[in-house]
């Protein structure tokens, strides 16, 4: 940029209106949080967790034709982000990406959103302030990537608000009902909206009480009327299904003796204490929510908003605005007091955009103070050094979190992995050759689900392993089968086809929430067509024969030896295979192990069946350049009696050269 052009830009700026620069300000704050919010958002998180596969589900219903007000399944739940969902499931197909739009689209609409907020709250530095605070909070992010109904609460909540405000100060009548519109949208869309109903009820009444002769009697009418009209249809369901309007909040309430047993005022005293924390203190423990136990604000904003508060204490002529958001942020506390494991940023995610006002307010002083000092720039800078600096720590706090091992567990990355290695196959495969699927994971894991709506493209197994009555058994083509580790799927694997390579091997692991101990979450068995009458390099009895070696260096100390099987004839019983690595006559390094990573032994081998059997050997130090021996070779388990090769020694002698790293 030329000198004279920079010296024109600078002009123009300064001619803008404080308005102006303050716009250009929340558009600058907007597309970096735009920026923060799209960044790899369809792998991060790596996973589609159980309530945001229950949303795409009942997208794909609508989509159908079905027409739900409220959804039932996984507890019931309102059913508005499910009708946002279906036109970006219908758009993107079944993937992570569509369910996380609609809440990635409200987070950044959420940042101008809390400028107006602010702006008509307080004035337009607080609204530029709590802007910069939206952009970049952990919680704010989190929420944006959280494809949940509560993901687009906090924007419905600031337009709300708007609306409310602008037509209450300004007497208009169309923000009043565009403000009673979107609270019938709030309480459509989380139950946290059902404390907004109480909370602006209780503000008209202090409205009522403190300016009587003044009450704007005809514009809290066309509020009350038009979010009365626009609720209608969910009222009706709720009048006709009353238990759906309690059960949820009957599941988590601390007053109910089978959470909190006889210590309910305690648990309360308790839960009210810890969410008065979470601000400055501690948070949501919660990956899907938060950082783990990391503070609503960041040290910097945690200091604005102690100074707020001191300004909200020490300004009579900001008590109107006061009494309103003191009215909103105790009643918008409740639904996570009230019940267990707080503080829960989901049920107080309706405080979300009224809280950054309090250290906006904290921030906007600090700007107002500095500048009769001949430093109105000075304030401005160090409000947006303040801003920015909590965004980019939180923004860094958040990414390494994302990666973390918590967020994989708590998002069922496995699951999604599993349906990856699916419709992979679909994809590669014949379209004759079938994906078996066991029924216990079907029945455990919404995801599948949402990936595969009622189940398009697999055939899922009976209760027992076997096939359903009307399904084709797998053929020469093929097939791909997924299946539970914990329970006996010999009657499954017998429906295998003879004569087919048949390779096994873990799945991804898996985690619950409250459990410290991962575990495998499924086994694949690709089976495929084998090469015609190979012939066999060794033979050794009961019919095995060792068709193929491969060796492959996976890391200094290690390699990874895959031995190719054919079977002559049925074994009958249980074998051990086993490599070992020597140099020298000495041993260096060694596996055994029931073939196919102990998921496809010799007992269920069948005539014909080749086998693919991976070893992992690891030596612990380095392993030396130069020729070592590969010594392979069965034992009988649990007798430990060696097989013995057809007329020969019970080993096979392989010698390879390994050559040095780089």
């Amino acid at each position: 940029m030329s000198q004279m052009t920079a010296q024109a830009l600078r002009q123009r700026l300064v001619r803008l209106s404080a308005s102006q620069k303050a716009a250009l300000v929340v558009v600058g704050f907007t597309i970096a949080g735009a920026l923060l919010r799209l960044w790899a958002l369809a792998d991060l998180p790596p996973g589609i967790y159980r309530d945001e596969a229950f949303e795409g589900i009942a997208a794909q219903g609508i989509l159908r034709g079905e027409m739900p007000l409220f959804l039932t399944a996984n507890n019931g739940r309102e059913a508005l982000y499910a009708w946002l969902l279906a036109p970006f499931i219908a758009l993107f197909g079944n993937i992570a990406l569509a369910l996380r739009l609609p809440g990635t689209l409200a987070g950044i609409a959420l940042i101008p959103a809390s400028y107006t907020l602010g702006r008509e709250w307080f004035s337009e530095r607080e609204g530029v302030a709590a802007a910069g605070l939206a952009m970049g909070s952990v919680w704010a992010l989190s929420l944006s990537r959280f494809a949940v109904r509560a993901s687009i609460l906090p924007l419905v909540t600031a337009l709300l608000l708007t609306a409310l405000l602008r037509g209450l100060q300004k007497r208009r009548i169309l923000p009043m009902v565009a403000g009673g519109v979107l609270l019938a949208a709030a309480f459509n869309t989380y139950l946290p909206a059902r404390f907004m109903v109480l909370a602006i009820l209780l503000y008209a009444l202090y409205q009522l009480l403190s300016e009587r002769r003044a009450f704007w009697w005809r514009g809290w009418l066309a509020f009350w009327g038009a979010a009365l009209l626009a609720a209608i249809p969910l009222l009706v369901y709720f009048a006709v299904h009353p238990t759906d309007f309690w059960g949820r909040s009957s599941q988590v309430l601390l007053t109910s003796p089978a959470i909190s047993g006889s210590y309910q005022l305690h648990a309360l005293a308790e839960s009210a204490w810890r969410t008065l924390l979470a601000p400055f203190y501690r948070g949501d423990f919660i990956p899907r929510h938060n950082v783990p136990m990391r503070p609503w604000f960041e040290p910097l904003i945690a200091l604005a908003a102690l100074g707020g508060l001191a300004v909200l204490a020490h300004s009579p002529q900001q008590r109107e605005r006061s009494v309103l958001l003191g009215i909103w942020l105790v009643l918008l506390s409740l639904p996570t007091i009230l019940a267990e494991g707080a503080p829960h940023m989901l049920r107080a995610v309706g405080l979300l955009p009224v809280l950054y006002l309090v250290p906006a307010l904290g921030l906007a002083w600090l700007s107002r103070k500095l500048a009769p000092h001949g430093a109105p720039w000075l304030g401005r800078a160090l409000v947006l050094t303040a801003v920015l600096q909590s965004g980019a720590t939180s923004f860094i706090a958040y990414r390494q979190h994302l990666q973390s091992e918590a967020v994989y567990y708590n998002f069922e990355a496995g699951v999604s992995q599993m349906a990856e290695e699916i419709r992979a196959y679909q994809t590669t495969a014949d379209e004759a050759a079938p994906v078996l699927l066991a029924q216990r994971l079907w029945d455990t894991w919404p995801s599948l689900h949402y990936y595969f709506p009622q189940g398009a493209g697999l055939t899922l197994l009976g209760s027992d392993g076997s096939l359903p009555p009307a399904a084709a058994a797998p053929n020469d083509s093929g097939a791909l089968v997924i299946l539970w580790p914990y329970e006996d799927n010999r009657t499954t694997l017998s429906l295998l086809p003879a004569g087919m390579r048949i390779s096994a091997q873990s799945g991804a692991l898996e985690r619950g929430d409250l459990e410290a101990d991962a575990r495998l979450l499924y086994i694949s068995y690709l089976v495929e067509p084998a090469a015609v009458n190979p012939t066999p390099v060794a033979q050794w009895k009961k019919g095995i024969g060792l068709l193929d070696t491969q060796v492959e260096r996976t890391a200094a100390d290690r390699l990874r030896v895959t031995l190719t099987w054919r079977a002559q004839q049925a074994p009958g019983e249980p074998l051990v295979a086993y490599v070992h690595l020597l140099q020298g006559g000495e041993m260096i390094a060694q596996h055994d192990g029931t073939p196919a990573e102990g998921y496809y032994g010799t007992e269920l081998w069948r005539a014909g069946d080749v086998v693919v059997d991976p070893h992992e050997l690891v030596a612990g130090q380095p392993l030396p350049a130069g020729e070592v021996l590969l010594v392979i070779g069965w034992y009988r388990w649990p007798q430990m009696e060696p097989l013995t090769r057809q007329g020969e020694l019970d080993t096979l002698e392989l010698p390879i050269t390994l050559e040095a790293l780089p």
